[in-house]
């Protein structure tokens, strides 16, 4: 299994806690399309809970999703509003779905 650590850096500018979560399939991508890296999508539930004008940084497991390109190693990405809802989300199932 070909599993990667996206590292996220998020802030909350209020003034209460916020909950949230990074949920499993939400797909990370390469900041620049033209890139040859992967893009990724999380390979479980995050709940996260960020503390009132906080800055944490988070460590979450994903999935390869571009066997064709390479390693994404230290490379830009964003969070997008995109999740994998397939039925399976392991790194062979997904590259069967996504690789030509």
């Amino acid at each position: 299994m070909t599993r990667i650590v996206v590292k996220l850096t998020v802030t909350n500018k209020g003034s209460a806690p916020v909950t949230k979560t990074i949920p499993k399939g939400m797909v990370v991508e390469v900041s620049e399309p033209s890139s040859p890296y992967q893009h990724a999508t999380v390979s479980r539930d995050y709940p996260v809970t960020i503390p009132p004008k906080t800055t944490v940084t988070l460590y979450v497991e994903a999935e390869c999703l571009n066997r064709n390109r390479s390693w994404p190693a230290a490379t830009t990405g964003n969070l997008t509003p995109f999740r994998f809802s397939g039925l399976a989300l392991n790194q062979n199932d997904l590259w069967e779905q996504f690789s030509p």
